[in-house]
C-alpha cells in the first residue's frame, strides 16, 4: 500500500522529522515558503529580534540548563541527530537523573520561549504597526491565550475550531481584525 504525508511544517528543531522517512519513505516533493509568496501567500517578513532574559528568569534558566548539560556531560551524550534524543527519552524511563535532567530542559525551554521581553517587545511591536494588518505567530498554545489575553488579540490555536478559525480568519481578511495572533497551525 502506498502513503501519502502532507504537511505544511516538516522539519522540527527536535529533528523528529527524521523518523518521517522510516514511516512512509523519502520526501518526494517539497515547496519552499518563499516560492509561495506573493502568489498564493501575502508577502511577508521575517526578523528576528533578540531580548533578555530578566535576572530571574536568567537565573531560573541557569539553573536548569545546568542540570541538562551536566547530566547530558557526564553520561556522555552527544546529539548528531533526533534520533540521539530520543535515546535520552527513552533512558528517562527507567534513569531518574535522565528523567530530572530532560524535565529540566523542559523548563528551561519554556522560560526561554516564554520571556516576559518578548511581550513587552511584542507591545511596541504593535504599537509601531497599529495600522497595519498583523499575524503574530508563536510555536507555544500558553503563549498565543497568553498574548490574546494581554493585547486583546483573536487567537487561532490546534484546539481552534474549523469554523471558528474560517471565521477568525475571514474578519482578518474583510479588514475587522487587524491582527490575530496563531500558533503554527496556519
Amino acid at each position: 500500500p502506498a502513503r501519502l504525508g502532507l504537511t505544511a511544517t516538516f522539519e522540527r528543531p527536535d529533528g523528529a522529522h527524521e523518523t518521517v522517512a522510516e514511516l512512509i519513505g523519502d520526501r518526494v516533493y517539497a515547496l519552499d515558503v518563499d516560492d509561495l509568496a506573493g502568489d498564493h501567500l501575502a508577502p511577508y517578513d521575517i526578523r528576528r529580534i533578540e531580548v533578555d532574559l530578566t535576572p530571574e528568569e536568567r537565573e531560573r534558566y541557569d539553573e536548569k540548563q545546568g542540570t541538562f548539560v551536566e547530566y547530558v556531560r557526564e553520561a556522555g551524550i552527544t546529539f548528531t541527530s533526533g534520533s540521539d534524543y530520543r535515546e535520552l527519552v527513552k533512558r528517562s524511563g527507567n534513569d531518574p537523573a535522565a528523567r530530572e535532567a530532560l524535565l529540566a530542559k523542559q523548563a528551561a525551554r519554556e522560560i526561554m520561549m516564554n520571556a516576559e521581553g518578548k511581550t513587552e517587545r511584542l507591545g511596541s511591536i504593535l504599537d509601531r504597526h497599529r495600522d497595519d494588518r498583523v499575524i503574530v505567530f508563536t510555536a507555544h498554545t500558553d503563549l498565543v491565550y497568553r498574548l490574546s489575553e494581554r493585547f486583546l488579540l483573536p487567537a487561532i490555536t490546534a484546539e481552534t475550531s474549523a469554523a471558528e478559525r474560517r471565521e477568525t480568519l475571514e474578519r482578518f481578511r474583510d479588514g475587522t481584525y487587524s491582527r490575530v495572533v496563531a500558533a503554527n497551525v496556519l
